[in-house]
């Protein structure tokens, strides 16, 4: 039986602390934007389901937001009636005559446009042109970067619920590690347990055994086979209300993740971690500071990726990334409420070694999601 997971009044106190987050940010409307590929700042507005039609949110400086979705798509708003007031349209000149109803030609908006290549740019070129022809459009890429990785209590409070309920499912997995299982038996199990849990997985599970593990992303379904002594890695996340965890282990099959050469240094960044003053560290700092532990155990080599990356309504959060390598606003220090995991991640000929977890920033130290006091 499906866990309910969905809480309308969880969702209009979400909206009401999101909201009131931007506008303190912001002295000009916002415009954001969700059509044919995903928008992400939709989500950690609204926490709205999936849009297939063009649908613009205006945030107001004052706190009035605007909703404009096609008729058969509004129902998403509906649970914040009063606090979102929705505009309906029929076709794209209807909706381009509805927005410019609510913000008089000439006004100075923020929209989702970047010049960088991680940052937010969810705005089809279309619309920009659009707008751009309308409105004096400024980037509110910096504006959204901090809005988004700084999480309010009630955003960490489902990311708590996705990271315990992942973890539940790591249980599971353990009971079934064994020689002659299939792969594809775990990864199956890991989907229909994300949605008995929540809305679903927060991405395609890695499921990879033996040789298969040591690409970080490697082909998702086959039909590999555990065996004796193989390192399996499962990497695997849950979505709730529209919020997901991203969660690793690595099993040894018919063995111990203890007894692999792997595991102390594993651990040894993991302790790192979660005792450092994160008020000391840039973010590339601390990617440095993680990098030298690992020296010390001569495994620097054996790396493959960063260290760990944004984590919320994309399970990779444009901000913060934790590398020792140059980066986009890798020169940021941590500030309260940034989630990001943490994955050191070793690869040899036999197979990858990584173990993940998620971190919340508070009081300059990172605390595992699941261990939050909210």
């Amino acid at each position: 039986m499906k866990t309910e997971t969905y809480d309308s009044d969880a969702r209009r106190r979400h909206f009401i602390e999101k909201r009131d987050q931007l506008t303190e940010l912001v002295d000009r409307p916002v415009v954001l934007f969700w059509g044919k590929w995903p928008g992400y700042d939709v989500v950690a507005l609204t926490l709205a389901d999936d849009f297939t039609r063009p649908t613009f949110v205006i945030v107001h400086p004052d706190g009035r937001t605007v909703a404009f979705a096609q008729k058969i798509e509004a129902s998403a708003f509906y649970d914040l009636d009063g606090l979102v007031k929705t505009r309906t349209y029929e076709d794209k000149g209807d909706l381009k005559s509805a927005v410019l109803n609510e913000l008089q030609p000439g006004t100075p908006i923020l929209a989702e446009i970047s010049n960088d290549y991680w940052g937010f740019d969810t705005l089809p070129p279309a619309y920009l042109v659009w707008l751009n022809e309308n409105y004096e459009v400024a980037s509110g890429g910096e504006v959204f970067l901090q809005w988004r990785a700084c999480k309010k209590p009630g955003e960490l409070a489902l990311m708590k619920r996705a990271a315990l309920a992942t973890l539940e499912v790591f249980d599971e997995v353990t009971d079934m590690v064994k020689p002659g299982i299939p792969e594809l038996d775990i990864l199956e199990h890991l989907q229909h347990a994300a949605i008995d849990r929540g809305d679903d997985v927060a991405f395609h599970p890695i499921v990879a055994a033996g040789p298969r593990s040591t690409d970080p992303h490697p082909e998702r379904r086959t039909d590999n086979r555990l065996k004796t002594g193989d390192r399996l890695i499962v990497d695997y996340g849950i979505r709730i209300n529209g919020y997901n965890s991203d969660i690793t282990r690595t099993f040894i099959v018919g063995g111990n993740p203890e007894d692999d050469p792997y595991y102390e240094v594993t651990l040894a960044v993991i302790d790192f971690v979660r005792s450092a003053d994160l008020s000391e560290y840039t973010l590339r700092g601390f990617g440095e500071a993680i990098t030298e532990v690992i020296a010390g155990y001569g495994f620097v080599g054996s790396l493959k990726h960063g260290h760990g990356h944004g984590l919320g309504v994309e399970t990779h959060d444009p901000h913060p990334y934790v590398t020792d390598k140059e980066f986009p606003h890798c020169d940021d220090p941590f500030a309260e409420g940034m989630v990001f995991t943490m994955e050191p991640g070793f690869y040899d000929e036999n197979g990858g070694f990584r173990i993940e977890d998620d971190y919340a920033v508070q009081g300059n130290r990172a605390v595992p999601v699941q261990e939050l006091e909210l």
